[in-house]
């Protein structure tokens, strides 16, 4: 286990571990937040939610290209896309 998410007790579910220089992004459910985007930085081993974006009912889908990483999600009404 990298970082416990949801503490105390339950599982996060992460999905969609990419990683980018010193940090993992993966999707986890955190008990409060649903399934939202996440980040682990190993050189201080700490994890902190990037953004509430997709409200907890939307699938989202993490990629990489060189440094920057991107990530879609899709609610019930329309698709976003981000960058980061």
């Amino acid at each position: 286990m990298v970082v416990d998410i949801r503490s105390p007790g339950g599982d996060s579910h992460p999905s969609g571990i990419i990683a980018s220089g010193s940090r993992l992004y993966f999707t986890a459910n955190d008990g409060t937040n649903w399934h939202e985007l996440w980040t682990y930085e190993e050189t201080n081993d700490t994890a902190w939610m990037i953004t509430d974006a997709g409200h907890g009912d939307s699938a989202i889908q993490i990629g990489a290209l060189g440094t920057r990483i991107f990530f879609n999600y899709d609610d019930q009404w329309n698709s976003h896309r981000w960058d980061l």
